[in-house]
């Protein structure tokens, strides 16, 4: 499962993307999405948004410790300053969500590269600030 960071108030825009029924570069002729063009346009928001498993979106959470760590949640436009003060701080942090591969019981948990929460922070603090400047919540679920 994953969990998503966005801004579910911030305009969209349409985006063009390669259908999912493209193989070997030919579209399926009977596809519903693309009706066989290869291509579908959707509504895309003008905000970031950031796809991690559930397992790291918990980390993350419970890392920059604002607001709920459950799998779903929203940061009020007044906790965003807050947000933003405690990524930044966590930037200066390196390997601060390194973690090596581990199993528990029959599952298999691969770790964290030594960059991981660096490339993660940075991510949510661009979607942060930009959130903030537009007066917009961020949610994740």
């Amino acid at each position: 499962m994953s969990v998503t960071f966005w801004c579910p108030e911030a305009p969209t825009q349409p985006a063009q993307e390669e259908c999912y029924c493209v193989f070997e570069g030919a579209a399926d002729p009977l596809c519903t999405l693309c009706s066989g063009s290869g291509t579908y346009t959707h509504q895309q928001s003008v905000l970031p948004a950031i796809n991690v498993t559930s397992v790291n979106a918990g980390a993350i959470l419970q890392t920059i410790a604002i607001g709920s760590d459950e799998s779903c949640g929203t940061w009020t436009v007044e906790q965003l300053d807050l947000v933003i003060m405690r990524l930044r701080s966590l930037l200066t942090q390196p390997d601060v969500m390194a973690a090596p591969p581990s199993r528990e019981s029959i599952v298999y948990y691969c770790g964290r590269s030594a960059d991981y929460g660096q490339r993660r922070f940075s991510q949510l603090l661009e979607l942060a600030e930009k959130a903030k400047a537009a007066g917009y919540r961020v949610t994740w679920g």
